[in-house]
């Protein structure tokens, strides 16, 4: 459900228009990992390259590039773990952002 919902956000924000297909859904799954809650469900840049045969480099250079800025728009706002978003961000800014949005 969320990765979908992450997916089509990233498409209509037209944040990686011109990527291969497989390349923006290796990105979309990293950030739909990266601050789930559940602990267990959350993957590396390794384990994803491994699936999705798009190298880690690739996944991270995209991500960092083109993604990472912009969690806090492409996220929803009732999605994820706030500590493990805060963990990811390091900008104390973004941080009180996204938690007022969870109300935490």
């Amino acid at each position: 459900k969320w990765l979908k919902i992450i997916s089509r956000k990233i498409a209509s924000l037209h944040i990686l228009d011109g990527k291969k297909p497989e390349t923006i859904a290796s990105v979309a799954i990293y950030l739909t990992c990266i601050v789930n809650k559940d602990e267990s469900e959350r993957r590396g840049f390794k384990e994803i390259s491994i699936i999705t045969k798009i190298s880690e480099h690739t996944i991270k250079k995209v991500f960092r590039e083109y993604l990472y800025g912009k969690m806090l728009t492409i996220l929803p706002s009732d999605y994820g773990d706030a500590d493990q978003f805060a963990k990811i961000l390091w900008n104390k800014d973004n941080v009180k952002s996204y938690r007022k949005q969870k109300k935490i």
